[in-house]
């Protein structure tokens, strides 16, 4: 996995290429991340049936932030195209 690379579980399968947007939230403020699916696969957790999905970042932005630590994240940051 690279470092501009993410894996999150979903209830619901994606199809590679897709893209979409992933909200990740902190103490200190939300980054809103634009994403393209590179891997989706079923797994059971639990004995549920969830999807694992690889994540390539698109882009990345500061949405809120809620104290004077600073953003999250540079707004905007671009990442390379794999």
């Amino acid at each position: 996995m690279q470092h501009h690379e993410l894996v999150t579980i979903s209830q619901t399968p994606a199809a590679i290429g897709e893209e979409m947007f992933l909200e990740l939230f902190s103490g200190n403020g939300c980054i809103a991340l634009k994403v393209r699916v590179l891997d989706s696969r079923p797994v059971v957790i639990t004995g549920s049936m969830r999807h694992r999905l690889r994540l390539l970042m698109v882009t990345a932005g500061v949405v809120a932030t809620s104290s004077d630590r600073g953003p999250l994240a540079e707004s905007p940051t671009t990442t390379e195209n794999a």
